[in-house]
């Protein structure tokens, strides 16, 4: 081969890694406070029983989360309809924006988890499985928590039915 074409090969090769290079998702090294409320969502795969969703800030993928779930048919929120959701939830009494995932696990669970990327880029800051519902709602500015869990008879509770709803407002004091 001529000096030419080993010079257009070597070029070539470089470009073509710089191409791919650029197209890869780069996970931040940076410290999660660093993080910027324009972030945005992205759902990289969904399938049966498995889901993941990046979060990326200027471009830059910063966190990757994994749900075993299917969150490719989400819907709005809605108390009876207990399907997959993802919605980007900003309010004056919350610590910056954050990600409600909500999808249904196992036989009639569902599970509720929200992530924070200004305070953990690795996992949700909070995560709970009701054992039939679990949603959320916001109410004057404030970012309610409902799910239910099996009651067990005590002091305070006689357990007139099996399962007990647990409300509670987020962030948690």
């Amino acid at each position: 081969m001529t000096p030419i074409v080993n010079q257009y090969i070597k070029l070539s090769l470089i470009t073509f890694g710089l191409i791919i290079s650029y197209m890869q998702p780069t996970l931040s090294a940076s410290n999660a406070n660093d993080v910027d409320s324009t972030w945005q969502w992205r759902l990289i795969k969904a399938e049966f029983g498995h889901s993941e969703i990046a979060i990326t800030s200027n471009k830059q993928t910063i966190a990757e989360y994994n749900f075993d779930c299917n969150l490719s048919n989400t819907t709005p929120p809605d108390e009876e309809d207990i399907g997959p959701s993802i919605d980007k939830v900003d309010s004056k009494k919350l610590p910056g924006p954050v990600l409600i995932v909500v999808c249904p696990v196992g036989a009639h669970s569902v599970e509720l988890n929200i992530i924070n990327p200004n305070k953990n880029n690795i996992e949700p800051v909070y995560s709970i499985t009701g054992s039939y519902i679990a949603f959320w709602e916001l109410k004057a500015e404030q970012l309610w928590i409902t799910y239910d869990r099996p009651c067990t008879p005590s002091q305070t509770d006689n357990c007139e039915i099996p399962f007990k709803q647990i409300k509670q407002v987020y962030p948690f004091k």
